[in-house]
């Protein structure tokens, strides 16, 4: 039966991360991943109200799906955030509809991401009415209750768990997947981001 997937649609799953341990060897963890408008998170469970992380989306730059390993994808940090503190995130899930539906979902909210242009710098003329305009600005953002396209780590505040409706998505109960030998939590053999070999996107249809 053919049905539409609705991509703007919130998505929380049971998800594979890679992820380094205190002796600096990887492994793949099982997390808790949900994704909202502008940002993904992961928990370590699903009835843990503060993320471990969130990664806002508009810190992305791209999403990669790895030609050498099934159903994973790579959240590659955008020019901007390339520094000792952003590193990508590597996903795995647990077949190719999942990923396919993980990352289409992903990859949409990319493509809509505002692009903004600096303005130019003000003339001296015109630097008094910028001033007034920017004060009006920032009076408007403490007034305004709607919630910003791109949100802040410092405002952000967790929300609080209901029985049926979790974080903004209607979540069932279920448990974390068991890992199988031949298909989860397998021996890493994920080359290093610099030498993975990565075929040029093409949207999943």
């Amino acid at each position: 039966m053919n049905y539409t997937v609705d991509l703007k649609a919130p998505r929380a799953a049971w998800l594979f991360k890679l992820t380094q341990t205190s002796f600096g060897r990887l492994k793949w963890s099982p997390r808790y991943f949900i994704l909202l408008d502008t940002e993904i998170r992961y928990y370590k469970d699903e009835y843990t109200d503060t993320p471990s992380q969130i990664l806002h989306l508009s810190d992305v730059g791209q999403i990669i799906p790895l030609m050498d390993r099934p159903n994973t994808f790579r959240l590659e940090p955008s020019l901007h955030q390339h520094n000792a503190n952003s590193k990508p995130w590597t996903i795995e899930c647990s077949s190719y509809q999942e990923m396919e539906l993980w990352f289409n979902s992903i990859h949409h909210r990319l493509s809509l991401a505002p692009v903004f242009n600096p303005p130019p710098f003000p003339s001296v003329s015109n630097q008094k009415k910028c001033s007034s305009h920017h004060h009006f600005f920032k009076k408007s953002l403490k007034s305004s209750s709607s919630t910003p396209i791109i949100p802040s780590h410092a405002t952000y505040t967790p929300i609080p768990s209901l029985s049926q409706l979790r974080r903004g998505v209607v979540i069932p109960s279920s448990p974390p997947p068991t890992p199988e030998a031949s298909t989860s939590l397998h021996p890493l053999d994920l080359p290093s981001p610099c030498t993975t070999s990565v075929s040029p996107y093409y949207p999943f249809e």
